[in-house]
């Protein structure tokens, strides 16, 4: 299995959200922010260290880590989330997920979210890698 990331570069990154409404429109055929699968974060550069020595406005990426021990596949009570064998990507079976949002506490980097239209959570799944 050829394991696939996300890779964000706070250096780089303008705060311009592209990556966000390309994200939801990929996912939900329409831009929205609210339903993007990643959520770019905007911090004062004294918020995360050693990144900006001149306080200038940095973003970060709230996003699935793809974790080796994913603690939301773990909290789901009805196995809803599980590992893409192709991909190394977390992925949800909105078939069978019930909207509790155990996974987002299990989460430690915040990455899950949830759609409160389809009262079920998203997350990044690599663009399906």
């Amino acid at each position: 299995m050829e394991e696939k990331a996300l890779v964000f570069d706070p250096f780089i990154c303008t705060g311009c959200m592209r990556c966000m409404t390309t994200c939801s429109t990929y996912n939900n055929g329409a831009t929205s922010l609210t339903k993007a699968r990643l959520q770019v974060a905007r911090h004062e550069g004294h918020a995360i260290t050693d990144i900006d020595e001149e306080d200038e406005l940095i973003f970060e990426a709230l996003t699935c880590q793809q974790c080796d021990v994913p603690y939301c596949m773990h909290f789901c009570p009805v196995n809803a989330i599980t590992r893409n064998t192709e991909t190394g990507a977390m992925v949800i079976n909105y078939n069978r997920c019930i909207g509790c949002r155990m996974c987002m506490t299990g989460c430690p980097f915040g990455a899950i979210r949830y759609d409160t239209s389809r009262k079920k959570v998203i997350k990044c799944e690599l663009c399906d890698g």
